[in-house]
């Protein structure tokens, strides 16, 4: 189908300019002053990121991230497959395409400098597509508010933008995300598999809720269809499991959903992935898979925390291999699946 925008931006959450402590350290400070990330008076934010976290941490992220730079080929994954993706689904839909990052370059306005030189006309019509499939304040929501408010600031508000929402429980996105990890499965014949997602603390679940319907988060997960769910990164992220799981449907293998990258002493959600393999482990469980379908794109949180630290302290406790499974990347499943979302919804508005 002929879709009705002008161009297409993709935004996921971006990485440093490089491994150096300067720039983790900048990155840092955008990403943490975010007030969907840390849910702090501006004041103590600043004063919390500045004066504690910053200085206590970037050294150490500045380490982990050049590890990937180094194991990727002096570069950030993130950042170039952003760009292969930008460049499949271009020639796949036939229409404008960028990449943004929501922290680090390239920024909404560059890639809307970018945008306007491969049209020659005047930009009308947009659709932003944030690369979360599962709603949460401090992913999809900022990153398509953030992209919103950029472009109105240089474009006014003339322009039609439209949002693509969240695509958890599409059966396009549920189908690349099954093709690509298939192949290592069967191939391993791996009877163990962790879904992992990115955690997020509690607190959140309640924000997201109060602002979007009103009242707090129910202790018990959200129900399917209610408005509560539409908000709801834990039942988003349980769903999501369920659907994969069912398709993947592998005789003998069993799928768990745990959450990664917990920190701090507030309360995250979980079963964390690190204390669940450490169970495993001492369960005498020897090999197990790990995907991470809630990240479209493999990043430090994959490549170096699961593939590297997580695996180092599975073997540690007596198990034999830790498999990180792919993320879908820019691979020809997820580049068709992603048009499919895109056409679909674009059809879904006519």
């Amino acid at each position: 189908m002929r879709l009705p925008y002008d161009g297409v931006i993709l935004i996921n959450v971006g990485s440093p300019a490089s491994p150096e402590i300067a720039d983790v350290a900048a990155f840092l400070k955008k990403f943490l002053t975010d007030k969907y990330v840390i849910s702090l008076p501006w004041l103590w934010r600043q004063i919390l990121i500045r004066g504690v976290i910053i200085p206590f941490r970037k050294r150490k992220s500045a380490a982990m991230y050049q590890r990937l730079w180094r194991n990727s080929g002096e570069t950030f994954p993130l950042v170039e497959t952003m760009e292969r993706l930008t460049v499949l689904l271009e020639s796949h839909l036939c229409l404008p395409i960028v990449s943004a990052m929501r922290y680090g370059a390239p920024s909404v306005q560059t890639a809307l400098r970018t945008l306007r030189k491969k049209n020659t006309h005047e930009l009308k019509c947009l659709l932003v597509v944030p690369l979360f499939p599962q709603f949460a304040l401090s992913g999809y929501h900022t990153a398509a508010e953030h992209a919103l408010s950029e472009i109105r600031t240089l474009l006014g508000n003339q322009i039609r933008i439209d949002v693509l929402p969240p695509f958890y429980k599409s059966e396009k996105y549920i189908s690349a995300v099954c093709d690509v990890i298939r192949p290592d499965l069967e191939r391993r014949g791996c009877k163990h598999l962790l879904l992992a997602f990115h955690s997020i603390p509690v607190s959140h679940l309640h924000k997201a809720s109060v602002l979007f319907t009103g009242h707090t988060h129910s202790s018990l997960c959200c129900a399917s269809g209610s408005l509560e769910a539409e908000v709801c990164y834990q039942y988003q992220c349980i769903e999501s499991s369920r659907l994969i799981s069912e398709r993947l449907n592998i005789e003998g293998l069993e799928v768990e959903t745990v959450f990664q990258s917990q920190m701090g002493h507030s309360t995250w959600l979980g079963p964390s992935l690190k204390k669940r393999l450490a169970e495993l482990a001492g369960k005498g469980f020897r090999q197990v898979s790990v995907a991470s379908p809630g990240l479209v794109c493999d990043c430090l949180e994959t490549l170096d925390e699961i593939g590297e630290r997580e695996k180092e302290a599975f073997l540690s406790l007596g198990g034999e291999s830790l498999q990180l499974l792919p993320c879908l990347n820019a691979s020809q499943q997820w580049v068709e699946a992603l048009a499919d979302i895109i056409e679909d919804y674009a059809e879904s508005l006519s």
